[in-house]
């Protein structure tokens, strides 16, 4: 067995449209982090609240996301209503990933090719008007004493399970 250089990666695509938004994230390294893993999975837009925009210019963003904010469209926004009627009337199927008392197990549900993903602030998790204006909310189980786990990996397993479900 040998281990694969970057060269000999095969670089893979799909045809699916996904979207990521960042909820007033508190860390520039989180931001890093989830630029790494969009850039990774062919996401091509990341939408970040403008109290965030100056985290992209800090050392520990450009650090931590490799440089693959390079890649990658970011557009800012304030206004959230806005963005979710923009997005909506886009037809995209927009999910808030946060446990809720009526959040659904992430694999099962039903992914469509033009999905937003949302995910929030580290403490407070996500603004309420995403929670009550997504098409769906979902949570990924988990199985030892914590509660929670870092945004960057839950938006990880969310990207995976949206495009596995899908390519």
């Amino acid at each position: 067995m040998k281990q694969l250089s970057h060269e000999e990666f095969d670089k893979k695509q799909h045809h699916l449209s996904i979207l990521i938004i960042c909820d007033n994230l508190q860390s520039p390294a989180n931001l890093g982090s989830i630029f790494r893993s969009a850039e990774a999975f062919g996401i091509s837009k990341v939408f970040i609240h403008s109290d965030n925009e100056l985290f992209l210019k800090q050392p520990r963003f450009i650090k931590t996301s490799r440089h693959s904010f390079k890649n990658i469209e970011v557009e800012t926004y304030r206004d959230i209503p806005s963005l979710v009627e923009y997005l909506k009337e886009d037809n995209y199927f927009i999910v808030s990933l946060e446990k809720c008392d009526q959040s659904k197990r992430i694999q099962d549900l039903k992914f469509k090719p033009k999905t937003t993903i949302i995910v929030g602030n580290e403490r407070s998790g996500l603004d309420t008007f995403f929670l009550e204006n997504s098409n769906a909310t979902a949570h990924i189980d988990m199985f030892g004493d914590n509660s929670s786990m870092n945004v960057s990996q839950a938006l990880s397993i969310g990207l995976y399970e949206c495009i596995r479900q899908q390519v």
